[in-house]
């Protein structure tokens, strides 16, 4: 068995597949790309693939992780051209490395996510998107209502937010990029950030209406690594 790490893209019209879409549109594209993927056992067997951090519908990425495991050895170059040529538009293997060794699964070593975001910005100076930017990271707590495996109720999310940075100002086009904490150990949504920045901003910055995932990371010694450096163990 060998162990490969691909990272792909998930853009443009592809980003309105759901999750349980794109695991079954994965599985497809290997089967015609004449890949020997490892199936579990039972009643119902399934595709030994495994996505880091299932992207929220509506979401694009340039940067998703899945783990694979195949019966037999590949070259990588041949395994990733074969799946990009059985793979629809939007999603396209653009790394793909063998993990060596007893190394933690990619989705249990999520930590992190990045994101850029653009909202529209009314009638607001760069000086003032700075302030609300700078309110929301000075708060001790922000109380959202949040789903969880309980059932709905009220978290504090802020431990959840890193950072949000400015980009640009352009004819009321804000650009913004989030580092939000994502993975068992904790999460929120960038949708809910938004909602957050509306909020804080009274509604002069609104409308998010592009949301990209960069990068998905891993942590080690309070570093954030992205995720494919962390399993190669660079």
């Amino acid at each position: 068995m060998e162990r490969i790490l691909v990272k792909f893209t998930k853009i443009n019209n592809i980003k309105f597949i759901s999750h349980l879409d794109t695991m079954r549109t994965l599985n497809r594209a290997m089967r015609r790309a004449g890949i020997d993927i490892m199936y579990s056992c039972g009643f119902n067997p399934h595709a030994n693939i495994s996505v880091a951090a299932p992207l929220q519908l509506g979401i694009e990425s340039v940067s998703e992780y899945a783990d694979i495991n195949i019966q037999s050895t590949v070259d990588l170059k041949k395994f990733k051209d074969s799946l990009n040529n059985a793979l629809p538009l939007g999603l396209k293997i653009v790394e793909a490395v063998k993990i060596e060794g007893k190394k933690p699964s990619a989705m249990g070593s999520v930590a992190a996510a990045s994101y850029s975001i653009k909202m529209k910005a009314m009638k607001t100076t760069e000086d003032e998107i700075k302030k609300v930017i700078e309110n929301i990271m000075s708060q001790k707590e922000i109380v959202r209502l949040k789903r969880t495996k309980s059932g709905e109720k009220d978290v504090d999310v802020r431990p959840f937010i890193i950072d949000i940075k400015y980009v640009d100002l352009c004819e009321e086009e804000l650009s913004l990029r989030l580092l939000l904490r994502t993975g068992s150990r904790g999460n929120i949504s960038p949708q809910m950030v938004t909602e957050i920045i509306e909020d804080f901003s009274n509604k002069s910055i609104c409308n998010a209406h592009s949301i990209v995932r960069e990068e998905i990371y891993a942590q080690k010694n309070e570093k954030l690594i992205d995720l494919c450096s962390y399993l190669l163990g660079e």
